[in-house]
C-alpha cells in the first residue's frame, strides 16, 4: 500500500520540506540569541529555495530530454487540460481555448522558461529578481491548478517559493506581527544549534548539487554518497514532472450485473448509469450498472469536482492504472485485489467508492452483492467533441459534460 499509494513526487516533496522545516524550527527557539536565530532562519530559507529550485529545473530538463514530440512541437498544451488526471471545471474551457496551435506553443514555451532559464533567478541575489522569481512559480502553480486537482501540490511549491523573498519585502506584510528580541548573550545552546543547522544545510547543499549535475550530465560526482543516504532518508529526491504528455484520455470503467427495479433500472438508462445485458434475454432485469468513483471521471452528467488540498489517492491511481493498461496491457496486482474485495463487498473497499452524492441506482447497487463484474478501458474527451473526432467515429456516447467510446473490444476484465 506504501509503495502504490504514496509514492508520487509531491509525497516525498512534502517529506524533504518538512525536514528542512526543521531547520526553520530552530531559529524559534527561545533560548537561542538573535545573532544564532537569523544565520538558522537565512540557512533553512536557503535550503528550501534550493529545494523549489532543484524541483523547476528537474521538470525543465526532464521535457527537454525525453524527447517527447509534443513538447518538442509545441503542441503539448493542446492535450494538457483534457489528459489531467483529476480535472476541474474549467479545465474544458481552458482546453478549448489552447486547441489552437500558436496559443498552444505560447504556454509550453512560457512553461519551459518559467521551470527552466528564469529559474536562474532564484540563484542571485538581487532582491527583486528572487521576487520576481516567486511570483513566476507561483503564477504557474495557479495555472497547474486551475486545470487539475493535484492536491497540496500547488500550494506547498507556493509556500516553498515564498523563501526567496526577503525580510523588508515580508515585513509589510507581516509588520503587526514582526517583534525584535533583545540580543542575549552568547550561550552553549546557540553554538550546539547552529553547529547542527550549519552542518544539516551544508549536506543538504551537496545532495543538491549532487542532484543537479546528475540531471544536468547524467553522471554521477563524487560526492554522490551524500545524495544517495539523503536519498534513502527521504531527505532528498529527485524530480521531473510531466515528462512526457500523454495524448489520449483513457478511464477504467467498472460495470457490475445487477437485478434493478424497473422504475431506478429507467432513471438509470436515462442517465447513462446502467446498460441492458443483452446476453440475458430471459432476464430482462438483469443491468450493467456503472461505479462511479468520488472524483475521478465517469459518469458523462457529472461536472468535474474542486479539490483545494485533499488528495483522492485511489482515484489518483486509476488514472495510472489505465496508462499501463493502454501501454502495456498490465494491470497492477492491488487493482485485482480490489476488484475482489469490491465483488465480496469488503466494507474497507466500499468505505473508499462510496460518497453523499452518488446516484441512487449507485446506492442501491452498493447495497447488495453483484453477479459479476465487468472493466472495460474507455476513450474520453470532452463534450461537446471536435468535429474531427464526431465525423471520424459514430460510437461516441455524450452526455453533458462527457464523451466516450471504447478503445477495444478485448480489453475487459470480467470477474464472478
Amino acid at each position: 500500500m506504501k509503495v502504490e499509494f504514496l509514492r508520487f513526487q509531491w509525497d516525498s516533496l512534502a517529506l524533504e520540506a518538512a525536514g528542512l522545516a526543521v531547520l526553520a524550527t530552530a531559529a524559534q527557539l527561545p533560548l537561542l540569541g538573535m545573532w544564532c536565530r537569523r544565520c538558522c532562519a537565512a540557512l533553512a530559507c536557503h535550503a528550501m529555495s534550493l529545494l523549489c529550485f532543484k524541483l523547476m529545473w528537474g521538470s525543465c530538463l526532464c521535457k527537454l530530454a525525453s524527447g517527447c514530440p509534443e513538447w518538442n512541437f509545441g503542441t503539448a498544451m493542446q492535450h494538457h487540460h483534457r489528459t489531467t488526471c483529476l480535472p476541474k471545471p474549467w479545465a474544458r474551457v481552458l482546453h478549448r481555448w489552447s486547441e489552437r496551435l500558436q496559443i498552444s506553443k505560447i504556454q509550453g514555451l512560457m512553461t519551459l522558461w518559467v521551470e527552466g532559464p528564469l529559474s536562474l533567478l532564484a540563484l542571485t541575489g538581487c532582491p527583486l529578481a528572487r521576487a520576481t522569481c516567486c511570483l513566476l512559480w507561483c503564477g504557474l502553480m495557479i495555472g497547474i491548478a486551475a486545470s487539475g486537482n493535484y492536491g497540496f501540490f500547488n500550494l506547498l511549491t507556493c509556500v516553498l517559493a515564498t523563501s526567496l523573498l526577503d525580510d523588508s519585502q515580508w515585513l509589510p506584510v507581516w509588520r503587526p506581527l514582526y517583534t525584535e528580541f533583545s540580543t542575549k548573550p552568547w550561550h552553549l545552546w546557540d553554538g550546539l544549534v547552529l553547529t547542527f543547522v550549519v552542518s544539516a544545510w551544508a549536506l543538504y547543499t551537496v545532495a543538491i548539487l549532487s542532484s543537479l549535475h546528475r540531471i544536468c550530465t547524467s553522471k554521477s560526482p563524487s560526492w554522490v554518497g551524500v545524495e544517495e543516504k539523503l536519498h534513502s532518508l527521504n531527505l532528498a529526491q529527485r524530480y521531473g514532472l510531466f515528462a512526457r504528455m500523454t495524448t489520449t484520455r483513457d478511464e477504467v470503467i467498472i460495470r457490475e450485473l445487477h437485478e434493478l427495479p424497473p422504475q431506478l433500472a429507467e432513471r438509470a438508462v436515462q442517465d447513462k448509469l446502467a446498460i441492458p445485458a443483452d446476453r440475458m434475454p430471459w432476464d430482462p432485469q438483469k443491468f450493467w450498472v456503472e461505479l462511479a468513483l468520488p472524483y475521478k471521471p465517469g459518469p458523462l452528467n457529472r461536472p468535474p469536482p474542486v479539490l483545494l488540498t485533499h488528495m483522492p489517492r485511489l482515484d489518483w491511481q486509476m488514472w495510472f492504472v489505465s496508462l499501463t493498461w493502454a501501454r502495456y496491457d498490465e494491470r497492477p496486482k492491488w487493482f485485482q485485489n480490489f476488484l475482489q474485495g469490491l465483488l465480496e463487498r469488503k466494507p474497507s473497499v466500499l468505505r473508499l467508492v462510496s460518497h453523499a452524492w452518488q446516484h441512487e441506482v449507485q446506492k442501491f447497487a452498493l447495497s447488495q452483492k453483484p453477479s459479476e463484474i465487468r472493466v472495460t478501458l474507455e476513450d474520453y474527451d470532452y463534450n461537446p467533441l471536435p468535429e474531427v473526432k464526431r465525423g471520424k467515429d459514430e460510437r461516441w456516447e455524450c452526455g453533458t459534460w462527457w464523451c466516450r467510446r471504447h478503445v477495444l473490444t478485448d480489453c475487459e476484465i470480467h470477474i464472478r
